[in-house]
């Protein structure tokens, strides 16, 4: 049996393969370390122009500078280890911009990064962060980074064109842990998202406060999370610490989650649709109905409140939330002294219509009871659709809790059952923390 190629011949030849399949086009490759990319001596064979591909080599590093709008046809990084910032020279967001091309990075190959620092990169045609082109085992796509860092750094596919976070061809090894960071004012845009549809541990990590997400295709341009066969749960979309994002059309979570943390805003025109593997989560604010979608594969469509490294939040939802297929987690901990919402308990805000359905699981890991006389709200909501003996609440870590059903929520009251606690409490007591609402 034949050896695999080394790693230099193996990447030589998905470039060659790129620039086929690009119909042959004029080609020039940076030489290597740091220099300004108009500058026609850092260049195999000139500086790039609109009908120009052009290339990095791998297993080297540098920072390239811009002092003016500048042209590519292909733009691609398909060789290993390769390392560069793009970084404006003290003007005003230079573009980097093509007219009918494509932008890859990482493709066919492993270890690469890319940091934007001031400029606007676009891309007109389907694009690609750890992309395996070329069939077989030596063309693994993982572990390579895109960063847009500052404000007035923007990263653009335009909106009739897919960006992809780990992607393989048909029976290709899975593309794993490549990611898109947006950070510090940085701007990510695009047609289309497709978050590790044949990979694991893919990201797409939108933080600080005027950090903004825009997808912005027309119908059917959805941002999709793991929706291949190689994806899993580990494939993640997360907006944090001020960041805002916006989805044209729908967000789709066959596997993997969706974060929108506390102080950040996602808005998605037609909504949130969580797969049989798939999870939203977070304490931020959400503009968009959701609802689940027998897709993806898994142990169901789950939703969880709260940000890493706190314990409790308020997930806020303007617009539907239809629980039916869904698992919702809510945590409760310290219920003395005036509970509040988000310090002391989960809580789900529903501005619209809850449909009764699928499951509320209510972890008491950390519960200290407090006052019997104050219910706790643990979804609230403008108005419900359904049963409320379609949902069924499952309490765990703990013995169960009495339940009350309102015209605007779910309310707890902090009294374990069963009936052995209730002796010691006092049947009296009981009494009163057992109230249930029924429709007329």
């Amino acid at each position: 049996m034949k050896a695999n190629p080394p790693l230099r011949f193996t990447a030589s030849l998905s470039l060659a393969v790129f620039f086929l399949s690009s119909s042959l086009h004029a080609q020039t490759q940076w030489i290597g370390g740091s220099g300004n990319w108009k500058d026609a001596a850092n260049w195999t064979n000139g500086v790039p122009t609109s009908a120009v591909d052009a290339s990095f080599p791998g297993d080297s590093s540098g920072t390239v500078l811009f002092d003016q709008n500048q042209t590519y046809r292909n733009l691609v990084f398909s060789e290993a280890d390769a390392d560069y910032i793009f970084k404006s020279n003290n003007v005003t967001a230079p573009r980097l911009d093509n007219t009918a091309g494509n932008f890859h990075l990482g493709q066919d190959s492993s270890g690469s990064s890319l940091t934007l620092e001031g400029i606007h990169l676009r891309a007109r045609g389907f694009s690609s962060v750890g992309r395996q082109a070329t069939a077989g085992s030596a063309f693994v796509a993982s572990n390579n980074t895109l960063t847009i860092r500052d404000s007035g750094t923007i990263f653009e596919v335009i909106s009739t064109a897919q960006l992809a976070i780990g992607r393989s061809v048909a029976g290709g090894v899975s593309a794993d842990n490549n990611a898109i960071y947006v950070e510090n004012g940085g701007s990510l845009k695009a047609g289309s998202i497709a978050l590790g549809t044949d990979g694991k541990g893919n990201a797409v990590i939108v933080k600080g406060t005027g950090t903004t997400m825009e997808i912005t295709g027309a119908t059917g341009f959805n941002f999709d999370i793991g929706s291949g066969t190689n994806a899993d749960s580990t494939n993640l979309l997360s907006l944090s610490d001020g960041a805002t994002g916006s989805i044209t059309q729908q967000l789709r979570i066959y596997r993997g989650e969706a974060h929108v943390g506390a102080g950040s805003t996602l808005a998605v025109t037609n909504g949130i649709s969580i797969g049989l593997g798939g999870k939203l989560s977070g304490s931020g604010i959400i503009t968009g109905n959701v609802q689940s979608f027998l897709q993806g594969s898994g142990s169901g469509a789950a939703a969880e409140i709260g940000d890493e490294g706190s314990d409790f939040g308020i997930l806020s939802i303007n617009g539907n939330w239809n629980n039916s297929g869904i698992t919702l987690k809510i945590d409760l901990g310290d219920l003395t002294d005036a509970p509040e919402a988000g310090v002391g308990f989960d809580l789900l805000s529903v501005d619209g219509t809850f449909t009764f359905g699928g499951t509320v699981e209510i972890d008491l890991a950390q519960i200290q009871f407090g006052d019997l006389s104050i219910p706790i709200q643990i979804i609230e909501w403008d108005s419900f659709a359904g049963q409320e003996t379609d949902l069924t609440l499952s309490f765990v870590n703990g013995a169960a809790l009495s339940y009350s059903f309102t015209d605007n929520g779910l309310f707890l009251h902090s009294i374990p059952e069963p009936s052995s606690v209730l002796l010691v409490l006092g049947a009296g007591i009981g009494l009163l923390a057992v109230r249930s609402w029924k429709r007329a």
